[in-house]
């Protein structure tokens, strides 16, 4: 089975001081079962409030398990703002628009509360 997870604000195991959080768990749990994952992120670092790579960007952290990072060009210097509230919805945005575009569809998709605008997006998508 093919998952998308999509979470914008998640760690990821190439971050510094990385910690597992559920939606990395739950790829874990489903990796280790013989699903294939991609996981759906924002290339801004919420933790740490900084660009990983400051690009799209698609990762392989193991066999079956991928992400796609997410860039936009609206950072944010505090977790509630409104530059927040516009790079999620451009986050959004550019997540359909890439999603359309993938030939092999998933059979799950879940995607995690916040953002609003993305829950729309993977409605759509799915």
């Amino acid at each position: 089975m093919h998952v998308w997870l999509i979470k914008l604000e998640d760690p990821l195991p190439a971050d510094k001081g990385f910690r597992a959080y559920r939606m990395q768990m739950l790829a874990d749990a489903l990796v280790k079962r013989g699903h294939t994952v991609t996981r759906w992120c924002s290339d801004f670092d919420h933790q740490n409030l900084e660009n990983r790579f400051g690009v799209d960007t698609e990762l392989d952290v193991a066999e079956n398990y991928h992400v796609r990072l997410l860039h936009s060009s609206v950072v944010y210097t505090k977790r509630v703002s409104l530059a927040r509230l516009i790079n999620n919805w451009l986050l959004a945005r550019k997540f359909r628009k890439m999603a359309a575009r993938i030939q092999e569809r998933p059979d799950i998709i879940v995607c995690s509360m916040p953002t609003p605008a993305l829950a729309a997006a993977s409605v759509k998508v799915a």
